[in-house]
């Protein structure tokens, strides 16, 4: 009776991804190095810039409040779309600690909204801009700090701020979503059927869709809500020729900035950019689960260096992109 063979090769267990070692999501489109198509690159940059576009009102608000002509607020909202470009190709691109490696695309968000038109009460355009340079200082000493304040900032904490702020500024989101200046504009079920609207197109290219409709959810989705606007009367002929009078083509005059500081104004500025370092660290891990299918934790690497890079008010356009 014959012995059974032994394989003498040692056994090896098998490894898990290491960290540099990303796993592709099956229902993933295109990877993190993966380079799509140039017409699917133009149309993702549109779905991006036409995604973006909706929150620089907050900019055309706060210059508003500030009493500023609507050359001046013109002239900020371009700014604004500069420095999201910048900061986005800078966000894109790791360059040595700055930049996460992700397309993760700044927006103006509502997190400074309140202390910005309390600054623009007070103190104009310019106390803006210098407070919202003192935040962006706060965010670089937030980034700084991020390794030795984990146990500080757990997902529960973390989690409650983020949700503190988007309740409080929740009534203005939706105010803006649905284009009403009060909850009893008698427009009001028109403009909760065209958001609707809009808004199921997008989930549903986006959850059942496949490929390209699927890629362009957020294009389509908004094309079609223009449509429909357009098509009930939301899209008047006086906004038609404010369009019509703007050029195509202009560089912003840079001229009106200035820079003012309050002391008074230092808690809620500082409160404010806590919460959106809270919230970069919140988009920055989600590009992570998104491109990596084995992830277990965060890279605080690639989320410092984001931080980084949306914290640094190194540009003076950089005043324009937080404002909300």
């Amino acid at each position: 009776m014959g012995t059974p063979s032994v394989d003498p090769s040692p056994k090896v267990a098998a490894e898990p991804p290491r960290r540099d070692q990303r796993v592709r999501p099956p229902d993933l489109i295109y990877g993190l190095d993966e380079r799509p198509p140039l017409p699917h690159l133009i149309l993702l940059g549109a779905q991006h810039v036409a995604v973006i576009c909706p929150y620089l009102v907050f900019i055309a608000l706060i210059a508003q409040a500030a009493g500023a002509s609507s050359a001046v607020a013109s002239h900020a909202v371009g700014l604004g779309m500069i420095a999201i470009a910048l900061a986005t190709v800078l966000q894109a691109h790791r360059l040595g600690p700055v930049g996460s490696g992700y397309l993760a695309p700044p927006v103006v968000s509502a997190i400074y909204f309140a202390a910005a038109l309390e600054a623009a009460h007070r103190g104009g355009l310019g106390l803006v801009c210098g407070m919202i340079a003192f935040a962006g200082f706060v965010e670089a000493i937030f980034a700084w700090a991020l390794p030795r304040m984990r146990r500080v900032f757990p997902p529960v904490v973390s989690g409650f701020i983020v949700i503190a702020v988007g309740v409080e500024l929740g009534l203005i989101g939706v105010r803006g979503f649905l284009g009403i200046s009060n909850l009893h504009d008698p427009n009001l079920p028109r403009n909760i059927g065209a958001a609707a609207l809009t808004l199921a197109v997008m989930v549903g290219l986006g959850v059942w869709g496949k490929g390209l409709p699927r890629l362009l959810c957020g294009l389509i989705g908004l094309a079609l809500g223009m449509a429909v606007a357009v098509a009930i009367g939301m899209l008047t002929s006086k906004d038609v020729a404010t369009i019509d009078s703007r050029p195509w083509f202009g560089l912003p005059d840079p001229r009106f900035l200035s820079y003012r500081f309050e002391p008074s104004l230092m808690v809620p500025f500082a409160i404010a950019a806590l919460a959106s370092g809270l919230r970069v660290i919140g988009v920055i891990t989600t590009c992570q689960r998104i491109n990596d299918a084995s992830w277990r934790r965060p890279d605080l690497d690639s989320i410092r260096s984001g931080f980084s890079r949306t914290a640094s008010p190194v540009l003076p356009e950089d005043a324009w992109r937080r404002p909300g």
